[in-house]
């Protein structure tokens, strides 16, 4: 968060002219400009909601295309009564993703759309609109 705000703080400073001293240039409220900028960014993103049934399960996660196949808590599914979700926003377009279920990747079993991958297993795919 320091790092964004340093940026934020260069970035309007560069924006009123490099002249003035840089203390002189930062608007009091730089968390509304900040606000502003992260709602026009964030606008075309859609909550898309993961979920899968296994009740046996320690962990899950989801991962594909979305997050570039990344593995970390960001994308860490919650258990409700085995039933385990996830929401996450996503813009617009077609992603492949599998389900991490113990260590284990696989495809969704609700998912219809499906596609072998180059690794010889199958990827589901969902349609965010």
């Amino acid at each position: 968060a320091k790092d964004y705000y340093s940026l934020a703080k260069e970035l309007i400073h560069l924006e009123k002219g490099a002249d003035a001293p840089l203390e002189q240039t930062v608007p009091v409220s730089i968390s509304e400009r900040m606000r502003a900028l992260v709602q026009k960014e964030t606008k075309d993103f859609m909550t898309t909601t993961f979920t899968i049934h296994a009740p046996e399960a320690q962990s899950v996660y989801v991962t594909g295309s979305f997050n570039d196949w990344s593995l970390d808590d960001s994308c860490r599914l919650a258990n409700e009564e085995g039933s385990w979700k996830i929401t996450l926003p996503l813009k617009p377009g077609v992603y492949k993703y599998q389900f991490i279920v113990d260590g284990k990747w696989q495809e969704d079993p609700q998912s219809q759309l499906k596609e072998r991958n180059s690794f010889g297993d199958i990827n589901s795919l969902i349609e965010v609109k």
